[in-house]
């Protein structure tokens, strides 16, 4: 019988939908598909990567997601990473730098608290996004090949590592491509998205 009732119990959730599940647990919206939403004031394209955490999981170790604004009359992209830090503390940056001693700008997005009594202790925890200003000819460069990681560290009250991986590239130049009628796969950056 209880066999049985895990088995519904994993049917039912799955109906549900994994999403629910894990933006309960992350304790934010979780970045799981590429997103690409026009701004209906000004007609610039926001687009949105997959999150990604530093040792690829979703939303383990400092994930991640690259958040590009393209106007539709230039050719000029606004490039941030989005990264959700869970800690004890509110996370306040005041810098970010990749591992060629590269200085880039970092600033809180939010800062949310998230407290839990389920298990009889009274435990919280804070979720801080930090949005950290990246050169995207750069990163594009960097992460030509599969499997690469642009790493950078978040300075401030405490330091945080997270990367930018060449799948999230790929899926951005795929949406990019997409938006400007090109249909072709794309064979860089690994040639597929991070998740399937």
């Amino acid at each position: 019988m209880k066999v049985w009732t895990g088995i519904v119990f994993i049917l039912c959730m799955l109906a549900a939908g994994c999403s629910n599940m894990v933006n309960y647990y992350a304790g934010y919206q979780v970045h799981s598909k590429v997103e690409v939403k026009q701004d209906t004031f000004n007609g610039n394209y926001i687009i949105s990567s997959t999150q990604v955490g530093l040792r690829a999981n979703l939303i383990d170790d400092n994930p991640s997601f690259l958040s590009i604004i393209k106007s539709p009359n230039s050719d000029e992209l606004s490039v941030v990473a989005m990264t959700y830090l869970t800690l004890n503390t509110s996370f306040y940056p005041s810098y970010a730098e990749d591992k060629q001693g590269n200085k880039l700008n970092a600033s809180q997005a939010w800062t949310d608290i998230s407290c839990d009594k389920s298990s009889g202790i009274y435990a919280c925890r804070w979720i801080t996004q930090v949005a950290t200003v990246l050169d995207w000819e750069e990163i594009k460069t960097k992460l030509g090949e599969p499997m690469q990681l642009y790493m950078f560290r978040i300075h401030g009250n405490g330091m945080a590592d997270t990367a930018v991986h060449s799948c999230q590239i790929w899926e951005i130049v795929t949406e990019m491509n997409r938006l400007n009628g090109d249909l072709s796969p794309v064979v860089k950056f690994g040639g597929q998205p991070c998740y399937n």
